[in-house]
């Protein structure tokens, strides 16, 4: 029987969060999302779904910046943004998002790491990262981990997290 990895994710990261209260923080900026690649909305209005999305993502970063040393501080200012799949008119000219393996999910983004004392341990500007290898998370993943809403870009994030600050994490002994 194959775990539930989803809900194991959920489960290490809320205890990630509880032990690291002290953890370094992050702060998102979505700057100027009207010019996003792609952010359509398949439901509802598009600046509810613009809330919900970026709710849920700047969650996902928070996630991860409980991973950095104590007192840290990441601030991320997303400047592009290009969902998994593309916006397609469906049945009854209702938009849906169709999900193939070559239309992967793509951000652009400026960050910077500080420490406590607020010195600048990591920064970059103009970061193109894509995971074009996500739809291989459809054959590792449940069902329900695939319904949650935007899973794929979810795990694009934390895989950028991952590259990028691997060395920090490791070197300070974080989880």
């Amino acid at each position: 029987m194959k775990p539930d990895l989803f809900a194991l994710h959920m489960l290490v990261t809320a205890l990630l969060i509880t032990a690291n209260a002290e953890a370094a923080d992050a702060k998102v900026v979505w700057q100027d999302p009207q010019n996003y690649t792609d952010i359509g909305s398949n439901f509802g209005s598009q600046s509810n779904f613009q809330k919900s999305l970026f709710k849920d993502l700047d969650g996902v970063f928070s996630e991860q910046a409980a991973r950095l040393p104590e007192g840290g501080k990441l601030t991320v200012t997303v400047t592009d943004f290009d969902m998994a799949g593309v916006m397609r008119i469906g049945a009854k000219g209702a938009y849906q998002r169709i999900v193939q393996p070559s239309q992967f999910p793509q951000m652009t983004l400026n960050y910077r790491l500080t420490d406590a004392s607020g010195k600048v341990v990591a920064e970059q500007n103009n970061m193109v990262f894509q995971d074009m290898n996500f739809a291989n998370l459809t054959s590792t993943v449940s069902q329900s981990e695939r319904n949650v809403p935007y899973y794929y870009e979810s795990a694009m994030i934390a895989k950028w997290f991952s590259s990028t600050f691997r060395p920090i994490i490791e070197e300070s002994g974080s989880p």
